[in-house]
């Protein structure tokens, strides 16, 4: 959270128009490239993992909770736990 909120402006600019970046000269590290095209694709890269996040996050608790519960009200209680649980350890 440290780094997000220190490196918010510049993660906007990078993230939104690399071009304008470079013209404000924010060098960003490796998430900064010297074309735009190839910043565009790691946007896109980052992107795409994050819905894979995502949508893991809704599928794995419900499997779970599947596999562990004798009943629909059970099932519920189980995803409930199963993903809060998780999103507390990812973060």
């Amino acid at each position: 959270m440290a780094f997000q909120a220190a490196g918010y402006n510049r993660l906007l600019y990078v993230g939104l128009n690399p071009v304008l970046a470079a013209a404000h000269r924010l060098a960003c590290g490796p998430i900064s490239t010297s074309t735009p095209r190839c910043s565009r694709w790691w946007l896109f890269f980052r992107l795409a993992v994050g819905v894979l996040l995502v949508t893991a996050l809704l599928i794995v608790p419900a499997a779970a909770a599947r596999n562990l519960a004798r009943s629909a009200g059970g099932m519920f209680w189980w995803a409930l736990l199963v993903g809060s649980t998780s999103a507390v350890i990812g973060l």
